[in-house]
């Protein structure tokens, strides 16, 4: 913290993230200084939400309306305004959603907006980052420098899905849920990268090898596919290690193969992937791909205050950590709220209760359980003991769980002590 008393917050974005944010420091007296850039490509933001949207599964839908309820208790601008107007969380309506946040921004007297693109900031002033997937060129780059490039992204790739595998082939992963592997002996393996290098004389002659997708990395060299996607493990069950390991997890929309991404064509992705002996039967039903995105690996830039760790000054909130969708972007904007409003004030940060979904989105944000830097997920494993999500009451017990715990923290958080 600085020797100087702070008299404003700066918030550089104002999608949900940013808007939930402003609103809830400025309820609180801050004042904010919120930096609002129209998106540079609304066409390639279009693009985006095509290739990531998938039809939401049962769990992700329990864990949203569990979450629904939990920032209307922590007394969410957005969510309270939401629910009094009956207007759901479905995309169709986010539009709708920010005109209204920032039109409550505009007539709060505690918030300055400016129209002003950032290219850096400023390390003695509080920040909030909340730009989103498509974070301007300039501040990127930037933020690159800042934190080093292996923790910062502009193009993140998406994983393959298919309809079926058949899992007698593959081996359980024990200490995973419905996770995988298909080992891959060194003809295996050659058999495959073959496959691949084949197709590569087969594209338009000006078919851009992203970098990273299988396609670059088999064309680079030999082992490069299998050290950045395939690494080498012992599997259990086999007597001998495998050259390669192929990862599968089994979620409701079908196999995801995970790590493995592509930029060549659906029918040339299916008929290599398919070269695999558990899902030689199998229809890819979501190809594999690589968009503009602007993605933060979070867990090492960030803590459990949504705080940098490199400069405690700095904050980050929003679909620039990873995740998608309204209310996760809500919630990360307003768990960087509540605890910048301690932060300004001098007093003791308080953590959001784990067993919670939104400190579930928080604890998964900063896991190291997986190095590399995920997106969109599914319940942050909130649910991952529960079987039977069709039951009516199960909202309810969870919820009922949460709100006891978020009444302590709520209770905590009112006393907290001064540093």
């Amino acid at each position: 913290m600085s020797v100087f008393r702070p008299q404003f917050v700066n918030i550089i974005g104002s999608g949900f993230a940013g808007i939930e944010c402003a609103l809830f420091l400025a309820g609180h007296g801050i004042k904010v200084h919120l930096f609002n850039v129209e998106r540079e490509n609304k066409e390639d933001y279009v693009d985006f939400v095509e290739k990531i949207e998938f039809e939401p599964s049962k769990k992700r839908k329990v864990f949203e309306q569990v979450l629904l309820k939990e920032l209307e208790m922590l007394g969410s601008p957005l969510v309270r305004y939401a629910l009094k107007e009956n207007i759901t969380f479905e995309r169709k309506n986010y539009k709708m959603l920010i005109d209204y946040g920032r039109k409550m921004i505009e007539e709060n007297e505690n918030i300055n907006v400016f129209p002003i693109s950032i290219s850096q900031i400023n390390p003695s002033e509080i920040t909030v980052i909340a730009t989103g997937n498509h974070t301007s060129e300039k501040l990127m780059d930037f933020l690159i420098k800042y934190f080093g490039y292996m923790n910062c992204f502009k193009r993140v790739g998406i994983f393959p899905v298919f309809d079926k595998a058949n899992e007698t082939k593959m081996f359980k992963r024990p200490d995973k849920e419905n996770r995988f592997y298909i080992p891959l002996s060194y003809e295996k393996y050659i058999r495959f990268i073959n496959l691949i290098k084949y197709y590569s004389h087969e594209v338009d002659k000006d078919f851009n090898f992203e970098e990273n997708t299988m396609e670059w990395l088999v064309n680079k060299g030999k082992d490069d596919l299998r050290n950045f996607a395939m690494r080498q493990i012992y599997v259990e069950g086999l007597e001998e290690k495998p050259y390669a390991v192929v990862r599968i997890k089994r979620t409701e929309n079908g196999y995801r193969m995970d790590d493995v991404y592509s930029n060549y064509p659906q029918e040339f992705q299916e008929d290599i992937f398919k070269s695999l002996e558990p899902l030689k039967d199998s229809k890819l039903i979501k190809k594999a791909d690589v968009v503009s995105s602007c993605l933060l690996n979070s867990k090492f830039i960030i803590n459990g205050h949504s705080q940098s760790v490199k400069n405690e000054n700095i904050f980050f909130a929003g679909s620039i950590l990873g995740i998608d969708g309204a209310l996760d972007n809500i919630a990360t904007g307003l768990s960087a709220a509540i605890n910048i409003n301690k932060y300004f004030n001098e007093y003791q940060m308080v953590p959001l209760p784990e067993n919670t979904c939104i400190g579930a989105i928080m604890r998964e944000l900063t896991s190291l359980e997986e190095v590399k830097p995920e997106m969109f997920f599914e319940d942050y494993r909130m649910l991952k003991n529960i079987e039977n999500l069709d039951d009516k009451k199960l909202i309810d017990r969870l919820f009922a769980s949460s709100a006891e715990n978020l009444e302590k923290f709520k209770e905590n958080y009112k006393h907290g002590k001064r540093i």
